[in-house]
């Protein structure tokens, strides 16, 4: 009796480990798949505005604005793309699960030139 309570404790323990293992690796998986598609997003969409904000600047120069009103026109596009992305990363940290940051963190030292 106890060599089966044995092997039966040792096969239900093998089997959670097991199961936590893969349920890891899958998730790990779906992570970094989901990472690998939002940057070309984020960089197509940025490349996007910049296009955008160079057709409104052609027309509002069409128009007959001077640079000085074309400018103060456009200083919202441009302030979006100079900080897009920090806003694209504050989106991405802040949508993923807590358990993820520590693989987003950086490491002291790691950035240091």
């Amino acid at each position: 009796m106890l060599p089966s309570l044995i092997w039966f404790i040792t096969g239900a323990s093998l089997s959670l480990m097991l199961r936590r293992l893969i349920y890891t690796n899958e998730q790990r998986k779906i992570f970094v798949s989901i990472i690998a598609s939002y940057v070309p997003i984020i960089l197509r969409t940025r490349k996007q505005l910049e296009s955008a904000l160079k057709t409104k600047e052609e027309w509002l120069e069409e128009v007959g604005l001077s640079k000085e009103e074309s400018a103060n026109q456009c200083a919202p596009e441009r302030e979006l793309i100079k900080n897009w992305d920090l806003i694209t990363t504050s989106i991405l940290v802040g949508s993923i699960p807590r358990k993820y940051h520590k693989y987003l963190e950086l490491r002291k030292g790691s950035s240091k030139s």
